[in-house]
Order: structure tokens, then sequence, then C-alpha cells
């Protein structure tokens, strides 16, 4: 409903325009279909009960080193291209039984990409079209669903999010993550793998703005986590909230920052209070952000304290 009202409030009405779909127009637009733009499920995963379900793909520019590519693979490259052309066809079509064609053929290229993937174990495809009814599915396979954005973009140029924060004895499927996340480092909290997960799926200059515990800049288990976004990325902006609590249900130390895909030389690091306070901020060095911790402290406290 947001993202439709925004849709709404954005939607420019030019007098002397034609009424074409994505060109200027005359009248209000009808709301767009958004079944392909909204994806319920566990973003962290993109395979099932071990199995990849992900097929290499030229247009989706995920083919691997060496890559040995197998007749179905090579048509791949196709049924992504048909995928594209009907997901933007779902995006205005208007009438009811019109959709449900699309969305079936839709469905129909998901379901020959990844059984293609499953093999010949029936037990399992049963599984995966058990899944399809499931509110949340235990996978999102991001190229897939959003072919469009990894074929013209290269991935997302906005990744937002308040993860989970789930401690690590409570973390679900803890060997699945130690061996697919590099950030899963010690007795890491969950909230670090999707620190890791965003900048996997963000585009060249992509940003990400995530608010999540402080720890992983201060303690142990975030070693990893900071040298994926020293190495990787130029962090924009921290606000550290030290003792005020964001949350009435979580007590914990809060953050919010922002890091840009890309990393570039010499890079400032704004950094705010808990008011957000333009006035108040200061900025420090990236280059600065040294280990077992990061200091992110003005430099003249830290002349006081050392």
């Amino acid at each position: 409903m947001r993202l439709w009202l925004s849709i709404v409030i954005d939607d420019e009405i030019t007098e002397a325009a034609g009424n074409g779909d994505f060109d200027a127009h005359s009248k209000p637009r009808q709301l767009p279909n958004l079944e392909c733009n909204i994806i319920c499920g566990n973003s962290l995963i993109d395979e099932f009960k071990g199995n990849k379900l992900i097929t290499e793909s030229v247009l989706l520019n995920n083919v691997s080193e060496n890559s040995q590519q197998s007749v179905f693979q090579q048509g791949v490259d196709g049924m992504i291209s048909k995928l594209i052309e009907l997901q933007d066809k779902l995006f205005f079509t208007k009438e009811h039984n019109d959709k449900e064609e699309i969305k079936a053929q839709i469905q129909k290229i998901y379901d020959d990409i990844i059984l293609e993937q499953i093999g010949g174990d029936y037990e399992l495809r049963d599984a995966y079209f058990e899944s399809l009814s499931e509110s949340s599915k235990p996978f999102i396979l991001w190229q897939l669903y959003f072919p469009k954005v990894f074929k013209e973009n290269g991935g997302f140029d906005i990744a937002i999010g308040n993860p989970p924060y789930i401690g690590f004895h409570n973390v679900p499927d803890k060997e699945y993550y130690k061996t697919n996340y590099f950030a899963a480092n010690g007795k890491y909290d969950f909230y670090v793998l999707f620190i890791e997960k965003a900048l996997q799926l963000l585009s060249t200059k992509g940003i990400m703005s995530f608010i999540c515990p402080s720890y992983f800049y201060k303690r142990n288990y975030g070693k990893n986590t900071r040298k994926i976004l020293l190495d990787k990325t130029n962090i924009r902006y921290i606000a550290d909230f030290a003792d005020y609590q964001i949350f009435d249900s979580a007590l914990t130390y809060t953050c919010i920052f922002g890091a840009q895909n890309g990393k570039t030389q010499n890079e400032k690091v704004k950094v705010l209070g808990e008011d957000l306070s333009e006035n108040n901020a200061y900025y420090i060095n990236q280059d600065d952000l040294k280990e077992p911790s990061w200091n992110i402290e003005k430099a003249e406290d830290n002349s006081v304290l050392n």
C-alpha cells in the first residue's frame, strides 16, 4: 500500500500529453501490478534443501570462471529475456484473466529453470512445489526474480534494511551460513549476514543503509564484516546512538550506517550522534578505521584519551 500511495503522489499529469503507459499522460494511470516486485522469503538463501537453484546466465552476469555450460544453460538466456518481457508486460496489464495468464507463464519459467537444477529427485520436486504455497518462501532467487535489475544494472541501486537481531545461539542453519558467508565469524549475530548479502546485491556504485546493532564495529565477531566494508565500500556515515534506546522491544546498542559499493581512496566518514543533527556531525578518515575495533571519536577526544 505504501508503494502504491507513493506512485499516486508522484504521478504527474500533463494536459497536452497522450496516455501511454510509460509516457506523459493527461489523466491518472491505473496502479501497477506489483506481484513480481514484492517477494517474501529467506533473503539469505538461494538454494533449496542443499540444492543450488540458480542457473548461470550471461544475461545475469553470473557465469563463473571456467564454466562448462550445458545445453540447457545455453538456452537460459532466451528464457531470461522472455521472463523480463513478461514481467514488464504484467506491470500495467489491466484485465484479471490476462494478468493470471502472464503470471502463470512467469511461474513456468521460474519452475523450468529451478527444476533443471533439482534434477530427477522427485521427492525434492514435490517439496519444491509444496513450498510455492507457503506465505514466505524458504529462499529468494534474487537474480531470477529481478532479472532486469541484474541484466541492465548489475544489481540494485539501494538496499535499505532493519535486519533481525538474533544472538549466535539462536541463529538457524549455522552450518549453512558458516559455509556460505564470510561474515559468519566466531559467535556472530544474525544481522551481519544481511550486511554481506546487501553488498552482494548492489550495483557498482549502489548504496546500502542499515539500522542495526553497533557491535559489528566494536566486537571480535564483526572482524570479517569490518573487513568486507573497508575493502569493498566507502562508508558514507555512521550514527552511533550509544546508550539511547531506539526500540521499545529490543534492548541493544544501535547504529545507522551507510556504505557505497566500490572502494576509493582517502574517503571521509560522517559521524552523527543520537539526534542525527548535521550541526553536531564531524568527519573521520576511513583509512583510520583499524582493528581491533573502529574508533569513531573526534580527533580532539582521542588526543585526551591517548
